[in-house]
């Protein structure tokens, strides 16, 4: 917890008292606390760049850190809450951090933004740091036995570190950068972290992909009934069973719509014969009952969330990722991988956009800075145009992504889902007609097989695969299931 920089600053002999003074707002301090205990919703707004560190009063940064803990933890944050619990981590002189608190939230400030004075308590800090930087640096040039290139090395890492500028650092020396992907090729042969997420048992989709990295935007494209909910709640599903974090943002279905589209996958999985139809229309056995539960134990552990956010917008999908991101920090986990369905369902931010390709083109642009500054990879299924129907050869490409905007600029994987068993299904001549017996050849064919293939890769190769899609099981099988099981 951040110390008296009072006492700290008197010591060094850096700064006289009234300059001090300057670098210190405990006013500021207590009026975000008091607005996030009164809204802890405004706690997004500021987490990015605000630490308990940042603040000079420990009460505050202690309060602070509860609030992180609390809200990370799905619980509310109040005097009530964290009072005694701030009493106990104390003392803080003789102030009582129950009455405090109180004080700060039923302030009359307390219920405007807290973002204005957190950037306030943050450049403080920042500068309080600074100053600490060049009292190190000063100590290090009076004595005599300090090389001068130890000094200025020394004064330089200072001022980087006081400005946190080595957080979000986006330019390295081209030699750094060899020894950091080097270091990194080295991490991967010897197994110690991944090239990619692993998704157990859909090698499929690895391979489509190319792999898919923290960073990726990843577009999953098809027409309605392709299988592009079952595809993308396998792969949820499957990345969890490895270990990997993964959040699912719904859109279209809420969380008892999709429950029962996953069970009927891991029902299918485990040998069991329930169908989809039936477990909407509750007809199971005791049985069937039984297998639920086991897999229910096996389940436990996957990390992995289901969130059906009634209203979304662009501007929304980092901040709503980030506070899953403390959520699964707290759990001791790692948020790896994030699904939206659908794109369309998400909307625009609220800056006037009227033009549907531009709204799309910032929507695009929201989810790709958000798979970069969270560091997790973004699968967001998108629709398609209706002018594929119009064509013979209905199975997609680039140009159908409907409203497309800047949607292939930004993706850097595109995956599109076809069923030609869909199509050849509308298509069925009369049972004299002299296409009839070729169309049951190619129905034979098709049966219970989905393309899954890439349109685009940024760092892989197009590649396709033939998988199997059971829709009266949901399930998304690889192309070489019948000889793995998977």
């Amino acid at each position: 917890m951040t110390g008296d920089y009072d006492n700290r600053f008197a010591e060094a002999g850096v700064l006289d008292r009234a300059q001090m003074q300057q670098l210190m707002n405990v006013e500021a301090e207590g009026f975000v606390i008091g607005s996030l205990l009164r809204n802890n919703d405004g706690l997004d707004a500021v987490i990015d760049f605000l630490t308990p560190d940042d603040f000079c009063d420990p009460l505050m940064g202690a309060a602070y850190t509860l609030i992180s803990q609390e809200v990370a933890q799905g619980r509310g944050a109040n005097p009530v809450t964290i009072g005694p619990r701030l009493r106990e981590a104390g003392p803080f002189d003789d102030r009582n951090p129950v009455v405090v608190l109180a004080e700060l939230t039923t302030s009359i400030f307390a219920g405007m933004s807290p973002t204005t004075s957190a950037r306030t308590v943050a450049d403080l800090a920042k500068r309080r740091r600074f100053v600490d930087g060049i009292d190190t640096s000063l100590r290090m040039a009076l004595d005599l036995n300090t090389d001068l290139r130890d000094v200025a090395v020394a004064a330089d890492q200072n001022v980087a570190a006081a400005l946190r500028l080595g957080v979000a650092r986006s330019s390295m020396l081209l030699s750094e950068a060899w020894r950091a992907a080097v270091e990194r090729i080295r991490q991967i042969r010897a197994g110690e972290i991944q090239s990619s997420l692993r998704l157990v048992g859909l090698s499929d989709v690895e391979d489509v992909t190319g792999g898919i990295r923290p960073g990726d935007f990843i577009l999953l494209g098809g027409r309605p009934s392709m299988g592009k909910t079952a595809l993308s709640l396998g792969i949820a599903r499957r990345a969890a069973e490895a270990g990997q974090g993964v959040l699912f943002i719904s859109r279209e279905m809420n969380t008892p719509q999709l429950m029962p589209r996953m069970i009927a996958d891991l029902m299918f999985e485990s040998h069991s014969h329930v169908t989809f139809d039936r477990i909407l229309k509750g007809e199971v056995t005791d049985d069937d009952f039984a297998v639920m539960a086991e897999i229910e134990a096996r389940i436990a552990a996957w990390p992995l969330v289901i969130d059906d956010p009634t209203d979304l917008n662009a501007g929304q999908i980092a901040s709503l990722i980030r506070r899953h991101q403390r959520a699964f920090a707290a759990r001791g986990q790692q948020l790896d991988l994030v699904i939206i369905d659908y794109l369309g369902l998400v909307d625009p931010p609220p800056n006037g956009r009227q033009n549907r390709n531009e709204e799309v083109s910032a929507i695009s642009r929201a989810i790709k800075d958000a798979a970069r500054s969270c560091d997790v990879a973004i699968i967001t299924l998108t629709q398609l145009n209706r002018s594929v129907e119009q064509r013979d050869d209905k199975r997609p490409m680039l140009s159908d992504l409907r409203d497309s905007g800047s949607l292939e600029q930004d993706a850097d994987v595109v995956v599109f889902v076809y069923r030609d068993e869909y199509y050849l299904g509308r298509a069925e001549p009369p049972a004299g007609d002299k296409k009839y017996e070729q169309w049951q050849l190619d129905m034979t064919a098709a049966r219970d097989r989905v393309d899954i293939y890439s349109a685009k890769v940024r760092q892989g190769a197009i590649t396709g695969r033939k998988g199997y899609f059971f829709g009266t099981r949901q399930a998304i099988r690889n192309s070489d299931y019948y000889r793995t099981g998977y």
